[in-house]
């Protein structure tokens, strides 16, 4: 949801949004989060990382459902790279385990 202010921070927070919303790589946005140097910007970018991370891990279980272990398990690798400290991260890490046994 996009808070708007007034003058520059409402501007620079559109900004911020209208980028984030055309990337559609977990490892881009965690590039952006980690350089990112304003509050809002972190925010948004770490809410942006944590939908893209949800989306794979529901595709990583459709796979597995589908029985494609092998592109689950892409999906999870990137998942454990690019969000490693949430809780999406902690979960692909599980099915990698889980994967292997």
């Amino acid at each position: 949801k996009l808070v708007t202010g007034t003058g520059h921070e409402g501007a620079a927070r559109e900004r911020i949004t209208g980028v984030l919303g055309e990337v559609t790589g977990m490892k881009d946005v965690a590039r952006i989060l980690a350089a990112a140097k304003s509050e809002d910007a972190r925010r948004m970018a770490s809410e942006r990382l944590g939908e893209l991370a949800l989306d794979a891990l529901f595709r990583a279980r459709t796979f597995e459902m589908l029985e494609d272990p092998d592109r689950a398990r892409e999906l999870y690798k990137d998942i454990v790279e690019n969000a490693p400290d949430t809780e999406w991260g902690m979960q692909a890490r599980q099915a990698l385990k889980d994967l292997e046994q």
